[in-house]
């Protein structure tokens, strides 16, 4: 159980719940579930993490484990709790850094961070659920709310190296990824950084993209939507073309320049160029256009970046949100803004 205020985390309580081996099926099922459900109750946490289902050597074994783990699904979805499921190597990494650990250093590691109060930080830092208390996107999800991710770091330059960098926000240290041109523009060691981010979540690992600006993240949104452009590529070519470069290169069908990148050829170029043709035109994310970008970090760029999410074309977010700014005024709330926007859009 991890508790946070603000971006600080702390251990909060663990343990088993062990029922009697000597009872049948059932009734462990039924006391497993009533005792989950009172400390539900005791603590309220936001949300859940639960392993998936793997399959066992011995069938009897998988059997009761899916048993067991309905039980633990039904008590926490029917509590009103986000519930999110995850392969058990991407568990075992969050726990105990490795994806190939054993479970009995999984149960030693968990064990002492009630032991130890000296643990309590690392325990927090482990346990990255708390930072996206909903199923983030590839996960499956058993309750509604309100999709969870990190969307920006300020903390301290804690170390960096030549394609990641080490933020510490409050004692907790976010490794994050980033271009050489993000990398280039954070400073010396120990110094205020502010970076959007992106979180990626694969099978096995989680991992968080930093930006130097809204833009640079909007552009790694779309560069990652063309077919065969991972996040390490993405990266490449935003460390090779500002995005003024970019978009030239693309409005021009430039797959030349698009080839600068390294790990990119020709063939995957060209294969960007066509595909983000008809998408990198807005003012969002070119230096033209009709209206100019909000500043990142306020209320116009966030609700931009919400109608993105939602599937509109960053110029006719922009578009919107500024005729919902003007309509509504300088002073009005994120929320107000939004919807504002969104009708605006949609007309």
């Amino acid at each position: 159980m991890i508790a946070a205020e603000g971006n600080r985390l702390s251990h909060v309580a663990n343990g088993q719940i062990r029922t009697d081996p000597k009872a049948d099926l059932p009734r462990r099922l039924v006391d497993l579930h009533d005792r989950l459900a009172e400390r539900i109750a005791e603590y309220r946490p936001q949300a859940a993490a639960v392993e998936e289902v793997f399959v066992n050597e011995n069938p009897q074994s998988t059997l009761k484990l899916g048993q067991a783990r309905g039980v633990v699904l039904l008590a926490a979805a029917t509590s009103g709790i986000a519930v999110g499921e995850y392969a058990s190597r991407l568990v075992k990494k969050a726990v105990v850094g490795t994806g190939g650990a054993e479970k009995a250093r999984c149960m030693r590691w968990s064990g002492g961070c009630s032991r130890r109060q000296d643990r309590r930080s690392r325990c927090g830092r482990r346990a990255r659920h708390r930072h996206h208390p909903c199923a983030p996107s590839g996960e499956r999800t058993l309750a509604s709310g309100p999709r969870g991710m990190i969307a920006k770091l300020r903390g301290l330059l804690d170390s960096f190296s030549a394609d990641q960098a080490v933020i510490d926000v409050q004692g907790v240290g976010y490794l994050v990824f980033a271009s050489s041109r993000t990398l280039s523009q954070l400073g010396a060691i120990g110094g205020e950084v502010v970076l959007h981010t992106e979180m990626q979540v694969s099978e096995d690992d989680i991992r968080l993209i930093g930006f130097a600006t809204a833009e640079e993240r909007d552009w790694f949104r779309l560069l990652t939507s063309v077919q065969g452009v991972g996040a390490r590529v993405a990266l490449a070519i935003l460390s090779a073309l500002t995005g003024d470069e970019l978009h030239r290169a693309i409005a021009g069908g430039d797959k030349a320049m698009v080839a600068r990148a390294q790990g990119v050829g020709p063939k995957l170029a060209q294969r960007i160029v066509n595909e983000l043709k008809d998408k990198a035109g807005g003012v969002v994310l070119g230096s033209g256009g009709s209206a100019p970008a909000a500043p990142a970090g306020s209320f116009a760029a966030d609700a931009a970046s919400a109608l993105q999410n939602l599937g509109f074309r960053p110029a006719e977010a922009s578009a919107a949100v500024a005729k919902a700014e003007a309509e509504l005024g300088p002073e009005a709330s994120l929320d107000a803004l939004v919807r504002a926007a969104l009708k605006k859009a949609a007309r």
